[in-house]
């Protein structure tokens, strides 16, 4: 009997890699959190000492297959960050702040999210950005329209407060984003972010997408990397430990969908410019209701 177990449990844990490398890793972790027989399949392989050691590292990725709110991951690997995710050190010394802004990969979502405000005009006056980082993109917008309402969120604010002050049509606010959606605190029509819903383990990432639609939000332009492999300012890994170990590249078309937000722009951008990492793909999606 215990020899059948063992051959069965091998079974299951050539089954998991198999699915894992056919659905990929997104696809893979939410089939993982269903009923039946191939989610079992999906956790055994996903719990199995080997992989947890070698694939996802860390006690607190595991635990957060089931994490609907902030990421243990997450609150970890901020704890103590100054979280302006787009740092002076990063754009002057080994990331890209040797092109414009425009030129930027995290300017990548700009055009999306320019283009929004002018086709809907008057109608669209509150836009808002999670994970605003050092606040240089939604305040190059705020400038350009300054007919609208800017807001920029993120865990610490601080930074960009620091660099933009006094702006008539522009805010700071600095919290976790899905707890201001969810006490209606964060209203908007445009939610735009760059290189930030990526970090979110998918129920919370779920969360996220009920709470937008619940506020009210028509439009969401999410662009985010599909390569997780690189380094922040020159030395260790990626905050999100999640994306450094190749833990969650979400393709958003399902999530839009499911909450109701019809993908009209979905594509890879190929960014080349950023010294540390001279080519990064990325997705961009656009979700309309």
């Amino acid at each position: 009997m215990h020899l059948v177990n063992e051959i069965l449990g091998r079974i299951r844990i050539v089954l998991g890699a198999m699915l894992l490398a056919f659905l990929g890793r997104d696809r893979f972790y939410l089939l993982a959190q269903g009923d039946g027989l191939t989610a079992r399949i999906c956790r055994a392989f996903a719990e199995h000492p080997y992989v947890t050691k070698q694939i996802t590292g860390f006690k607190e990725i595991n635990a957060d297959i089931n994490c609907e709110r902030r990421s243990l991951a997450s609150l970890e690997i901020y704890k103590g960050d100054s979280l302006a995710g787009w740092a002076d050190t990063d754009r002057d010394r080994v990331g890209d702040g040797h092109l414009p802004l425009l030129q930027q990969m995290r300017s990548i979502v700009v055009p999306r999210v320019e283009a929004t405000i002018e086709q809907n005009g008057t109608k669209m006056k509150t836009i808002v950005e999670i994970g605003v980082g050092n606040g240089d993109v939604i305040a190059y917008l705020a400038d350009k329209y300054p007919q609208h309402h800017f807001v920029g969120v993120d865990l610490s604010v601080k930074t960009a407060e620091q660099l933009y002050p006094g702006k008539p049509n522009l805010e700071f606010k600095g919290g976790y984003a899905l707890e201001m959606l969810e006490n209606g605190s964060l209203k908007g029509d445009i939610v735009f972010g760059s290189s930030t819903f990526v970090v979110f383990p998918p129920k919370e990432l779920v969360s996220y997408f009920q709470g937008l639609r619940r506020s009210g939000y028509t439009d969401i332009i999410l662009v985010d990397p599909l390569t997780r492999r690189f380094t922040v300012n020159g030395a260790g890994p990626a905050f999100s430990k999640h994306m450094a170990l190749g833990m969650w590249g979400h393709n958003y078309t399902g999530y839009f969908e499911k909450y109701g937000f019809k993908v009209s722009h979905f594509e890879v951008v190929n960014y080349v410019g950023h010294t540390k990492r001279p080519v990064v793909f990325f997705q961009l999606a656009h979700g309309k209701l």
